[in-house]
């Protein structure tokens, strides 16, 4: 009997493989993953194969756009940017403020738009 896998699906196994290890502050990238396999044995009598994969998966800090958005209302351009510098999952961070003469971010939470990458 011949079983024929997807690349789709080794992946999708790879990462549910993942997210069984990681903590809650850590999300997996599905799109990220990678694979090597090579055919290392194989038992004839059994009908088996034995392959090595290798796998490589990013992940990323899981990241809640809403908690920023709280954390940011109401403050100055140099207050959110220390603000975002001192949270160590962040690697950069743009504070965009419109029109030119704004120097707050609103306090109304529906005119603020955190976007993570």
């Amino acid at each position: 009997m011949i079983t024929r896998y997807k690349t789709s699906d080794v992946k999708m196994l790879i990462d549910k493989i993942t997210k069984t290890q990681l903590s809650k502050e850590k999300i997996t990238r599905p799109e990220s993953v990678t694979f090597e396999y090579s055919v290392q044995q194989f038992d004839f009598e059994k009908n088996q194969v034995f392959v090595k994969f290798q796998a490589q998966e990013e992940l990323q800090f899981n990241i809640d756009p809403e908690s920023i958005k709280k954390q940011l209302l109401g403050r100055s351009e140099s207050e959110v940017q220390k603000i975002l510098s001192d949270m160590p999952h962040v690697q950069s961070a743009e504070v965009v403020l419109w029109p030119f003469w704004v120097r707050r971010i609103p306090s109304k939470s529906s005119r603020v738009t955190v976007e993570v990458e």
